[in-house]
């Protein structure tokens, strides 16, 4: 007789029901994965996210604005364990990094590929973020590099090599082997590293990452983009 396992549950908030439609089926092919339920962004979903227990909330936005973000920080104030992956348009204003700072633990764009919604699903799960390359780069470009100037943290060198590691969105596990040091020790580093930053302060550790030259590499695509990226010299 076979054992059953329970499925991870996921629960999708949707703009467009197509594109929820859609998600349902891509996650739903995979048979450790499945969507309880679709239901519209609004009083409806949040009902549902109090009443339903789910591993991980999709939100599908078409184009958030500021309402769209008082929105976002409205569930996780209520659900603070609750994760959440947002997938959007790139919003191209200054609310890019007010939507980062709302605590979610993924975004991607809906020009991004079925891997890299899978990459996301994964990562998250994993307790983890992931943020796509092509909002990663819209964030270098709005910032500057004066705003990497006036962040002033101090990291040892094996602290910086878990945090190049960090940022690229590898597992405790894949730093451990990389580096040769213990899950413990990496797990160790990570806590110092956040501490240093601030737990919840995901954007300034991709900012430093840049400004201290740490994502680049002969096969390394992170940066695409980034004005920063192949700079050899630092002020």
């Amino acid at each position: 007789m076979e054992t059953s396992t329970a499925k991870t549950s996921f629960l999708i908030g949707y703009h467009n029901r197509l594109h929820a439609e859609g998600l349902k089926s891509m996650i739903n092919e995979d048979a450790h994965y499945q969507v309880t339920d679709i239901i519209e962004n609004g009083r409806n979903l949040i009902q549902a996210i109090n009443s339903k227990k789910n591993d991980l909330l999709i939100i599908d936005l078409v184009y958030p604005g500021c309402d769209s973000i008082e929105y976002i920080k409205e569930i996780k104030r209520n659900n603070k364990r609750l994760k959440i992956l947002l997938i959007s348009d790139l919003i191209k204003n200054g609310m890019l990094s007010d939507m980062l700072y709302t605590e979610i633990e993924g975004y991607i764009l809906h020009t991004c590929s079925k891997r890299d919604l899978n990459t996301a699903i994964i990562k998250i799960l994993d307790n983890e973020r992931y943020i796509c390359t092509t909002i990663t780069s819209q964030v270098f470009r709005k910032t500057g590099q004066n705003t990497f100037n006036n962040e002033k943290f101090i990291l040892t060198v094996r602290e910086k090599e878990v945090l190049s590691l960090l940022v690229k969105m590898n597992s405790n596990k894949s730093i451990a082997e990389q580096l040769n040091i213990s899950e413990l020790t990496v797990k160790t580093h990570r806590k110092n590293i956040m501490k240093k930053f601030g737990s919840k302060n995901l954007l300034s550790l991709v900012r430093y990452a840049c400004r201290e030259n740490l994502l680049n590499g002969k096969n390394d695509d992170f940066c695409k983009g980034c004005p920063h990226r192949y700079r050899l010299t630092y002020n």
